[in-house]
Parts: C-alpha cells; structure tokens; sequence
C-alpha cells in the first residue's frame, strides 16, 4: 500500500514576525536576535545639570500610572531649561534649537502624587548639533533615560548653524561628570 503524505503548515509563532530558530530552538526575530537592553540606569552623580517638576493628576493614565507622554515632556522640561541656562530665553538668543531626534527608554512606571528630578548632560558636540542624555529619578531611583539629538538653527533662515563659540563652551561645560563631551564636526 502506497504512502500518502499529509500537507503540512511551516511553525509559526505566536508574534508576528518572530519564527523558531537558533541552536536551541529559541524565538528570535528574522533579522536574527532580539535588540540590546539598554544599559543600567545611571547614577544620579553622572549628571551636571538638574531640574525638577510636580507630578500632575493629568500626568496618569488610565492603568494608573504616569503616562509615557509626561515623561517625555518632562524630559523636554530638563532639556528647555539648560537651553536657556546656556543661549538665554528663545527671544535673545543668536540661534534657536530643534529636535531632531528622541529616544526614551521606560525604566519603571511611576504614581502620583510626587516630584520628578530630571538630571541632564551633554554628552556630543557636533558642528551644529549636540545630543543630550537625560535621567529622571524619582526619590533617588531612576525610572526613564532619554537620549535627544538638538539642531541649531539661523532664525532668519530656519537652516542648521554652527553652534556660536560661546555657547559651545557653555555646552561642553556640561559633559557627564568625570567625562568630556564628545567632539565632532
């Protein structure tokens, strides 16, 4: 009597975009592993410059915790306040500053009521870039990192500028404690 062979379906997992692979079967995503963790959270001493602000009943969300949209602002909290410590308020300034990019990695969830310390420093200098690296602690433990790349600009014409001498010293004072901020062109 002839054999038959049954049709059958290649595995697939339970996440999209995941399938079985590896030495020992494991998941791991097509592109061949699962992206790095982000390293330990740093140490509040690690940073120059602090700012501080309230947490908000608005700042919850419906799981009752502090919402990922109020941590990013108060990451953009800490990052307008060292603008100003060092270029002045926006209306005097020779250049004005823009996101370029943001990255935020979510630590912890934290509650109301309470203060949140946003620790901040700059970790690059580019010709008309820098990129700062924040902490927010709230009573002594870290619970968010960010990473946020700022462009200068000309205010008449809304392109990139070099950062002017004057405030690149004032950045650069602001390197991580211990460190100097890296130099690029």
């Amino acid at each position: 009597m002839p054999r038959t062979r049954r049709a059958t379906r290649p595995r697939r997992s339970a996440e999209p975009g995941l399938t079985r692979g590896g030495a020992a079967g494991s998941l791991g995503p097509k592109s061949g592993g699962f992206p790095p963790m982000p390293p330990p959270p740093p140490a509040p001493a690690r940073f120059p410059f602090w700012t501080e602000e309230k947490l908000r009943i608005a700042d919850t969300d419906m799981n009752g915790h502090v919402n990922n949209g109020a941590i990013g602002a108060f990451c953009e909290a800490g990052r307008v306040e060292v603008m100003r410590a060092i270029a002045g308020p926006p209306e005097s300034s020779p250049v004005r500053m823009v996101v370029a990019r943001v990255e935020i990695d979510y630590r912890a969830e934290i509650h109301f009521p309470g203060r949140v310390r946003i620790g901040t420093a700059v970790t690059r200098l580019g010709g008309s870039s820098l990129t700062v690296e924040q902490g927010l602690f709230r009573e002594g433990a870290c619970f968010a990192t960010s990473r946020a790349v700022m462009v200068m600009l000309d205010p008449a014409t809304r392109r990139p500028a070099p950062i002017p001498a004057a405030l690149r010293a004032g950045f650069a004072a602001l390197a991580p404690i211990g460190e100097a901020a890296e130099e690029s062109a």
